[in-house]
């Protein structure tokens, strides 16, 4: 896992937000507002986090549904010259790159 090694492994650490969380760290991760430091996360607390942050983010470019969500990825994705697969396209067959390009 990122940041640790079989040194840090036998080590219990505790997440950054102890005591309200009494689970073990077991990822390290960049504090977000303090350049160069990590802090130490249990998956569900880095889960939770990068989720809070995700919506804030959101909510500052004002993309509040899922649609407007995709349509900005939508967009993204068309900025770096691949189309955006829809769930509903359908799959490719194997070798048909190599048929396109003869």
């Amino acid at each position: 896992m990122c940041g640790w090694g079989s040194a840090q492994d036998a080590k219990v650490t505790d997440c950054y937000f102890a005591p309200q969380c009494a689970r073990p760290a077991k990822l390290r991760t960049d504090r977000y507002g303090v350049k160069g430091q990590l802090m130490a996360l249990c998956f569900e607390c880095s889960d939770r986090l990068h989720a809070e942050r995700a919506e804030q983010w959101c909510r500052a470019h004002d993309l509040n549904t899922v649609s407007e969500k995709r349509a900005y990825c939508q967009s993204l994705s068309r900025s770096f010259g691949k189309p955006f697969v829809d769930e509903a396209s359908p799959e490719r067959e194997p070798g048909e790159d190599r048929e396109e390009a003869a």
